[in-house]
């Protein structure tokens, strides 16, 4: 769940919707919704692609809540 937050967090810090996000990384918004929800497991691929959009490194997008530098 980590990763859902993570990816979540910085979705509505840089102020992107779901559907922004998604046509940012060229997938689907029901998608990425279930990314956040963590309903779906989610590829390294994806966790890149995201990352980029989101202009984090992917590993920020696995690191715990407390790791964060905010």
């Amino acid at each position: 769940m980590i990763l859902a937050k993570n990816i979540r967090y910085y979705r509505i810090k840089l102020g992107y919707t779901q559907e922004e996000l998604a046509a940012k990384c060229n997938m689907h918004d029901n998608y990425i919704s279930k990314v956040e929800l963590g309903k779906v497991s989610i590829g390294v691929n994806n966790i890149e692609k995201i990352a980029k959009a989101l202009k984090v490194h992917p590993s920020d997008l696995l690191k715990s809540h407390l790791e964060k530098a905010d």
